[in-house]
């Protein structure tokens, strides 16, 4: 009966061992989602990608997405906070919610250029001023309007 007692230790303590071995090679899981800043800034991976994510709601109700462009939670918690609060800074000052590339500026200006042109019915400066911002050195898919 000793024998079989001890049989059965060895093998309560090589499970034990194995167990602990296998639960060393799994890897941390880390939570899907990470409130920071009273909930206001939520931090996540997207499927199939190595990079984090945050979202924050802007003050029309608008959902606002950036890449952290960090891998690292360690890494991509600071970012995420870092972008949280530059949005924030730029809605106190009063500009726009993000920096608009000179293309986009281009082809906001002609579009409002046309309509003008259109309710005019008759040929104005305002063409020429439209041929100028087309012949500038922008990509032309950019301005189709």
């Amino acid at each position: 009966m000793k024998q079989s007692s001890q049989h059965s230790g060895s093998e309560q303590h090589a499970d034990e061992g194995s167990a602990a071995r296998r639960i060393s090679t799994l890897a941390p899981a880390s939570p899907k989602l990470i409130h920071l800043r009273d909930g206001e800034l939520v931090l996540y991976r997207r499927p199939r990608s190595l990079l984090y994510q945050c979202r924050f709601k802007r003050p029309d109700g608008r959902s606002h997405r950036q890449s952290t462009g960090k891998a690292s939670l360690e890494q991509a918690i600071p970012r995420a906070c870092d972008l949280y609060d530059e949005a924030r800074y730029r809605l106190r000052l009063g500009l726009a919610h993000r920096t608009h590339s000179i293309a986009h500026i281009a082809q906001l200006c002609v579009a409002e250029l046309r309509q003008q042109i259109d309710l005019r019915g008759k040929k104005t400066s305002l063409n020429d001023y439209v041929s100028v911002i087309m012949a500038a050195e922008l990509p032309i898919c950019l301005l189709r309007v």
